[in-house]
């Protein structure tokens, strides 16, 4: 498998894995969301009972008769919620239990003695068919909202623990693909590296592996037919050395080309992040022995999208790679351009030895990206936002000085003012003289 198409599959796993767990995550808020929704459901059927519970209370002891209308209206109140619980959750034999509780006790409501004073041991029972009959519903909607929570308790273990199983083997399949993937290159590079030199020292007779399965297999090919050629040349010396430094020129060039293509963004032909990341770490330790200034610009293209979705990806590339190349001439050739995103950029400018020197930058890069940008007919006027961070002030890390440069640029971009406003969104800009 070449190297590209392991770059590619590693894109898709990570994405498939992402887009698995997003899934557990939501179906875990649902989760918790309906889990929510029942337990109110169920809280506000055990008021309900304990109301009921109340007005009968009140019939026995005073033989109130309102109460005996008002425990009526629970008891039919509670019938309602008793049927939204049946259809918001599934069977429950105890929920029927309760509904049936709940008819049988509506039925002997109805045989209470509308007349005080009368039919007194018919009253007793009642009242005592009524306790029971109340005190049984309380205890099973009360046993049913505990099942719930214990249920719910376990669900989401379940469901944490599924995550967090999850987490680890994905991060481990990508880790050792990743590994993988930099062994295939290491021996490649190695193999070449040894077939160079073997062929610097004259020995013709070796060859370079050519079953690593990647883009080296091509190069592999090249290079052992080179020295097969050179084999069967039968020429002085000098001719001989003069052939071999040609070829060896070529091979360096091939991997100079190789290497040129591994830091640099295939389209912009600015830095790509795996080398601006490596070029900056050294910047920032030789800063930090000199404690000299520096500061990284987050370059965003407003609104490419539409670009690229009314005009076609050929001139989104066209604004991309015009973009890219009026950055790096704007700078000086001691400033560092990369592309780290599809319309995103970073800009790494040493020496800054003043607010007023960033902010001059800033201001030419803005007048420089505002200009029209020509292809195919097509006239475009972009804007882009720019987010600034200070080293050493806002950072003294690659991660936390893009970190800060990524919010200042949102920061603008969400800011209501003109385009052609500076957008350099450093705090430390604006209340200090000097970096």
């Amino acid at each position: 498998m070449t190297l590209s198409k392991r770059l590619k599959l590693s894109v898709v796993i990570s994405g498939l894995l992402l887009f698995l767990l997003m899934g557990v995550l939501l179906y875990l808020v649902g989760m918790d969301v309906r889990g929510y929704r029942h337990s109110y459901s169920y809280q506000q059927a055990q008021v309900t009972l304990s109301r009921l519970s109340g007005e009968l209370w009140q019939l026995n002891r005073y033989e109130d008769l309102q109460a005996l209308d008002k425990a009526r209206e629970l008891t039919q109140l509670l019938d309602e919620q008793i049927g939204f619980l049946e259809k918001d959750t599934q069977y429950n034999p105890l929920l029927t239990h309760i509904k049936k509780t709940n008819q049988n006790l509506k039925v002997l409501m109805q045989l209470y003695p509308s007349n005080p004073g009368e039919n007194i041991e018919t009253r007793a029972m009642l009242n005592a068919r009524f306790n029971t009959l109340q005190l049984t519903m309380q205890d099973e909607m009360g046993e049913i909202r505990h099942r719930l929570v214990e249920e719910q308790f376990y669900s989401k273990q379940y469901l944490l623990l599924l995550i967090a199983v999850m987490l680890f083997l994905s991060m481990s399949a990508v880790i050792l693909f990743n590994l993988n993937t930099m062994s295939v290159f290491k021996r490649g590079m190695l193999s070449l590296e040894s077939g160079i030199k073997d062929l610097a020292k004259g020995n013709l007779e070796t060859r370079v592996c050519e079953d690593s399965g990647s883009e080296f297999t091509e190069l592999s090919k090249h290079f052992n037919w080179m020295k097969q050629e050179l084999q069967q040349i039968t020429v002085s010396r000098d001719k001989l050395q003069d052939e071999v430094n040609k070829r060896t020129e070529v091979l360096q060039l091939q991997k100079d080309k190789l290497k040129y293509e591994a830091e640099h963004d295939s389209l912009t032909r600015v830095y790509s992040r795996y080398a601006f990341n490596r070029l900056l770490e050294q910047s920032l330790k030789r800063l930090a022995r000199t404690n000299g200034t520096g500061a990284l610009l987050f370059i965003d293209i407003d609104k490419f999208k539409p670009i690229n979705d009314n005009y076609g990806h050929s001139i989104g590339d066209h604004v991309l790679v015009t973009v890219a190349q009026r950055i790096s001439h704007t700078l000086r050739e001691s400033d560092m351009v990369a592309r780290i995103g599809g319309d995103e950029f970073i800009v790494w400018l040493e020496p800054i030895e003043h607010a007023l020197q960033l902010e001059v930058v800033i201001k030419k890069l803005l007048d420089k990206l505002h200009l029209d940008i020509n292809f195919e007919n097509v006239h475009l006027l972009i804007d882009v936002s720019i987010g600034a961070a200070c080293y050493p002030q806002d950072g003294t890390t690659i991660e936390a000085l893009i970190n800060v440069a990524d919010r200042n640029m949102y920061a603008c971009k969400r800011g209501d003012r003109d385009t052609r406003s500076a957008r350099l969104g450093s705090e430390n800009l604006a209340d200090k003289g000097s970096l």
